[in-house]
């Protein structure tokens, strides 16, 4: 029975890849000739009590693990998606960040976090940025960071140096997104040069987006914001950027779209720590969060309606 949901090329840290993703099985899409909704469902029934136990333990001890967290270092992308989740065609302008200060933003969260059960280095494309190896290679070396997901939409073929630090890494997958406005060649070209330097990837095929809606104006009230946000998957993907740590994608993104930020329920400044000092209750404060003000500029993953994925403006 063949794999319509992905195409992998995973070597022998099959394994332990599995074993590092903290349970965040939404994100795999591989599907044995069932749909992937469903597909979903069964492993989340079968996880489900592995998940309540690592919680459980978790509280009963104190620890604080994400799950999955990601940090952006770029907003430049070679796509211009009319459905982006993170509004990046809405920005005024597209810009890296600086490297150094996303190394230092996660060790100063790391000191405060037990683990992180998978990285995801994000952009944008992530590997545009000229310092991507260097914080790859912190995230490598790093004991606390168990995996490392970097995602591309297959549209350009890293360089040598970038090609060098992805073959190196031992905790690395590459996540290859199969949209229809990238000609199947290039991304297969992709694909062989990732086979031949042996580097795991995943090619995530028929994927799931959603009509989250624009960015201009609110469009609900803070009970059904409320309501939007205990539903959506995406707060799930907590992100760090420019020192502050986020809930989801779209808050990441939203203040730079908007030029303002959205006040302190939005976002935890952690560029202000100092390393040494213990931060897990205000972490705890932040993460039990209710709801976001980005959820009123957001019709969120429960309401929001399906739409092919990667549709150019």
């Amino acid at each position: 029975m063949g794999i319509r949901g992905t195409k992998t090329f995973i070597s022998e840290g099959m394994k332990n890849l599995v074993d590092n993703t903290g349970f965040t099985f939404r994100y795999s899409q591989i599907s044995y000739g069932i749909s992937f909704v469903p597909l979903r469902l069964f492993i989340g029934c079968l996880l489900y009590p592995v998940y309540t136990l690592r919680k459980l333990y978790n509280l009963l001890t104190g620890r604080i693990e994400f799950s999955y967290l990601e940090t952006f270092i770029t907003t430049r992308c070679t796509l211009r998606c009319r459905d982006c989740s993170v509004l990046i065609p809405h920005l005024s302008k597209l810009e890296d960040f600086n490297v150094d200060d996303a190394i230092s933003d996660l060790e100063k969260l790391l000191s405060s976090v037990d683990y992180i059960h998978k990285l995801g280095i994000l952009g944008g494309e992530a590997m545009l940025h000229k310092d991507f190896c260097r914080i790859l290679d912190f995230a490598d070396s790093h004991k606390k960071i168990g995996s490392i997901r970097v995602v591309t939409n297959g549209t350009f073929i890293p360089n040598d140096s970038v090609l060098d630090s992805l073959a190196s890494s031992k905790k690395l997958y590459m996540n290859i997104s199969e949209y229809p406005a990238v000609a199947p060649a290039k991304r297969s070209e992709l694909e062989s040069v990732l086979k031949g330097r042996n580097i795991k990837y995943i090619s995530y095929m028929d994927m799931q987006w959603y009509d989250l809606g624009g960015p201009d104006e609110p469009r609900s009230d803070l009970q059904t914001a409320e309501k939007r946000f205990r539903y959506c998957w995406m707060k799930r993907c907590s992100g760090i950027r420019d020192g502050k740590l986020y809930m989801c994608g779209r808050s990441v993104f939203l203040p730079l779209v908007r030029q303002v930020e959205n006040g302190e329920s939005d976002y935890l400044y952690i560029r202000g720590w100092d390393g040494k000092e213990n931060k897990k209750s205000e972490l705890r404060r932040f993460l039990r969060r209710k709801s976001l003000e980005t959820c009123r500029y957001c019709n969120g993953t429960y309401e929001g309606k399906v739409v092919p994925p990667a549709v150019q403006s």
